[in-house]
Formats: structure tokens, sequence, C-alpha cells
């Protein structure tokens, strides 16, 4: 009896291994040899783990990856290693490497827009909204036409320089509020006969004319403009690796309007403004009233005229 037993007891351990039956033969067709959790000759990634998902499964058998080539990132393209399974030749790509970004080159004195474009072999980008300025700063308005940029210091003067491009400073331009943008004063009420609290003259809404108005504002404002004239005097001593005090400025009313626009607009990947939806000054200062400025609401899109004394925030921008 207990020979039979022993007999039957062997019989159906049999049986069961003879029902659950491996494979080795295909990626598809069976279970690993008993031990083994992926092919024995799989060649995965740096790290010694197979890549996920084919420890096992979807294909039941398993792919044994190995690595084919690498592809390098471009300027919009990620870069990758591509691994190929020799039994079925499906393919997988891990290690991914983000793209490059754009890389352009400003021509010093360029004749048209088409000049500016990237320099990377085999992409033909020319230089557009959300790209690297060359002042360190991203491009936010481009007039293919372009526009006069007015450049004169007094109210008598009219000299302008053509231009094609806005471009605003970086997230954390301004480094004692960084990575935030300033909250600053158009002017404080001192002085209000002389100073640039006063009726500023000469000062307009138009795209191009924020370099001129900032430079009416800080000559008006007089003696220590961080305290006369706050949020002109910040934009115009701004200063980067490749600009100089003087080329940045408090934008005109317009220009401000433009980098709403662009603030509002699709995202650009990669890129980080740090511009919020709260309310900007600009340096158009109020046809009417002598004492109010322009300012932008960048969350409504709404334009006030409003007390010089107020504290707005500031973002600096040139043109070129």
């Amino acid at each position: 009896m207990k020979r039979d037993f022993m007999k039957n007891k062997f019989l159906l351990f049999f049986a069961i291994i003879a029902l659950i039956g491996f494979s080795t033969t295909a990626c598809g067709g069976g279970d690993f040899p008993l031990g083994e959790d992926h092919p024995p000759d799989g060649d995965f990634p740096p790290g010694g783990d197979p890549p996920p998902g084919d420890n096992g499964g979807p294909c039941a058998a398993g792919h044994d990856f190995q690595y084919t080539s690498t592809t390098l990132p471009g300027c919009i393209e990620q870069g990758f290693d591509t691994y190929t399974c020799s039994r079925c030749a499906n393919t997988e790509q891990w290690n991914s490497v983000a793209a490059l970004g754009h890389h352009i080159v400003w021509v010093n004195g360029y004749t048209a827009i088409t000049d500016n474009k990237c320099d990377r072999s085999g992409c033909t980008h020319i230089a557009a909204l959300g790209d690297p300025g060359p002042g360190g700063g991203f491009i936010f308005y481009i007039a293919t036409a372009g526009f006069n940029l007015l450049t004169g210091t007094t109210v008598a003067d009219t000299s302008f320089v053509r231009a094609h491009y806005l471009e605003a400073a970086p997230r954390g331009w301004y480094p004692s509020t960084a990575p935030n943008d300033p909250y600053l004063a158009w002017a404080p009420s001192s002085s209000p006969a002389t100073g640039a609290f006063a009726n500023v003259a000469g000062t307009s809404e138009a795209i191009g004319a924020g370099r001129k108005n900032t430079a009416l504002i800080y000559n008006q404002a007089g003696g220590d403009r961080s305290v006369t004239a706050p949020a002109a005097n910040a934009c115009r001593q701004y200063t980067t690796l490749t600009t100089t005090a003087g080329e940045w400025f408090l934008p005109s009313l317009n220009e401000l309007a433009q980098l709403r626009i662009f603030h509002v607009a699709p995202s650009y990947p990669g890129l980080t403004t740090g511009l919020v939806n709260s309310v900007y000054w600009s340096s158009s200062r109020n046809a009417t009233y002598g004492n109010d400025a322009w300012d932008q609401n960048f969350g409504s899109g709404n334009q006030y005229y409003v007390n010089k004394i107020n504290p707005n925030l500031v973002r600096a921008v040139r043109a070129f």
C-alpha cells in the first residue's frame, strides 16, 4: 500500500511538471527556464538590470535586448541608446538625453532677421519667439518689417535706430529679489515740482519708445535715481556679460503689452520666464494726469494709469 502511494505521488509530480512545461525557443513562446528571470544571454543597459517591462513580460520568454547604437541629441530631439532583440528584432530606446536647444548666432549689424539663426549642423531654425537673446534674456517680440528704436535722451532729440527684436531680462534679473521680479515705485512724491513724480514730458506709449522714456525719467529725476526713479533706474543700470548700463530700459506701455501677450501664449519648451499674473510698470506717463503712469495687468490684460508712488512689478527689456 505504501509503495503504491509513493508511486502515485511521483506520477502526480511529473504530471504537474508536464502540464506547466517550459520553452526557451522564442520571445513569445513559454516561460523562462527554472531558476532564471531573464534570458541568460541578455545584454542589458549599464547597471545589470533588465529593461523595464521585459523581466518576464509582456513577452513571456523575454527579449535578449542588446545594445545596437547611440543617437546623439539634436536641437529639439532627445538623444538615446537603441537596444535590439536578436530573436524577434524588436527595438527599445533607453538612456535618453535631453535635447540641446537651438544655438542662435546673432549677427552684429544684421540686415535681415533671417541672418540670425541656429548654427548646429543640419538645423535650419531662424531666431524665433522664446529663443535666448544676445543679452542673456529671451525674445518676446519680433517685427519682421522692423521699428524705430528711439535713442534720444531729451525731448528734442529724435534720434533712432532700426530694430526688429524685443528681449526681456531673464528670471532672477534683479539680484536682491531673485528669482522674483522687484516691486518698485515709478517715483516718490518728494520734490513733485521737479522730480519724476511731476509730469515727465515727452514719453510715449509706442513700441520703440521705452528706451527714450527711461532716459527722460532718469534725467528728470536727478539725485540718487535708486530713490528718485526706482523702476527706471533698476532697468537702466542692469547689465549682463554682453550688455552695458543704458541698453536695458523700462518698457513703454505697448512694449509691455507685447510681453504680456508672450506671457499668456502657449509655453515655450525649456523656458522659465518668471513672469507672473500681476501688475507691471511701464515707462509711459499718463498724458492727462502728470502724477500718474500706465501699468499692465499680466493676468487680466487690463491697462490702468495709477499714481507713480505705487509699487508695481518691474521687468527690464532691451531692443536691437
